[in-house]
């Protein structure tokens, strides 16, 4: 069976804000709807069909000085995955 498609959309802040209007499902990253979860105008549903978390790669050359930021975010990167 294939979905009947009345619209699409094609930016994140446009599936929050179609999401909002109760206009359907959307799959997006926790940073984007946060606050609407803590304020209760989004919920979460279908919690047992997430997707498994994508790995993450940093890579810099190692033979040259890295910037405090650069090293800020492996940090920060580091800190997520323990």
């Amino acid at each position: 069976m294939e979905p009947q498609i009345r619209f699409s959309v094609n930016d994140g802040d446009g599936l929050v804000a179609s999401a909002l209007l109760g206009l359907g499902l959307v799959q997006l990253p926790h940073h984007m709807v946060d606050a609407e979860l803590d304020a209760g105008t989004l919920e979460e549903v279908l919690v047992p069909f997430r997707p498994k978390p994508l790995p993450v790669s940093l890579l810099y050359a190692g033979n040259r000085h890295a910037p405090k930021r650069l090293l800020l975010l492996r940090e920060a990167l580091l800190e997520m995955k323990r």
